[in-house]
């Protein structure tokens, strides 16, 4: 069930309706506010206008992220594919090197008889 949070921006107090924990929507806000101050000091006009540059920046950031961990999964599931085809391979091999005696077995059975 959703509960309020209070949050600050630039020094206004929000208040929020949220199901996140006080730590995640915190860690959010913190987020925002550095954007909104950083946006700010290089001289972003108005209060809406900095609004809207932090939300363009932190969506370019989010989706430049998501690319990143897409291509990172991708590697990594051709990485999991390459190692399944060669373990798939392994136990023929071992069954095979298991059904031939070693040269040295023979040569060892050979002096036994």
């Amino acid at each position: 069930m959703s509960r309020p949070v209070r949050i600050s921006l630039l020094g206004q107090t929000f208040t929020l309706r949220t199901d996140e924990t006080d730590a995640h929507i915190q860690a959010v806000a913190a987020m925002v506010d550095g954007r909104l101050r950083e946006l700010q000091s290089q001289g972003a006009p108005g209060d809406k206008t900095l609004g809207l540059f932090a939300a363009l920046t932190l969506a370019d950031e989010l989706l430049k992220c998501r690319d990143r961990a897409t291509a990172v999964d991708q590697r990594v599931r051709a990485q999991i594919a390459s190692l399944e085809a060669v373990l798939a391979d392994v136990p023929e091999a071992a069954a095979a090197d298991a059904a031939e005696p070693a040269s040295g077995d023979a040569a060892a059975a050979g002096d036994e008889a």
